[in-house]
């Protein structure tokens, strides 16, 4: 079992209520989010979602519900999904209203259980 990380940062511009931004997961499974806001000093809710092709394949819910949290091992400190990799995915931030003072940087970390099948060890 080998755990990759991908990571991909978002601006959402003060301003706009919405920004997405696209990455290739590599083969295997997608186990777990994390992500990191610096910005949201308004603490206003801004959804966070990923999208295949348009398609929703991660319910939009507050971005702060992805966020590490304290406690256990690392991988288990994140929020769990399990997701198909191997797929060129969108990860889209919406706020409710486009005032806020400043932009709102926010970093995503893809936690990936690599498909192995071409591997020949036993």
């Amino acid at each position: 079992m080998n755990i990759t990380y991908k990571t991909i940062n978002i601006t959402l511009p003060r301003g706009d209520q919405s920004a997405t931004k696209g990455t290739k997961i590599p083969t295997g499974k997608i186990i777990a989010i994390g992500t990191t806001t610096r910005g949201n000093g308004t603490n206003e809710i801004i959804d966070f979602s990923l999208l295949d092709n348009n398609n929703e394949i991660l319910s939009p819910c507050d971005v702060q519900f992805s966020e590490k949290t304290a406690g256990g091992r690392w991988i288990d400190s994140m929020r769990p999904v399990h997701l198909d990799g191997g797929r060129e995915v969108d990860a889209k931030l919406f706020a409710y209203t486009p005032e806020r003072p400043t932009d709102v940087n926010v970093q995503v970390l893809f936690a990936i259980l690599e498909d192995n099948k071409n591997d020949s060890s036993c």
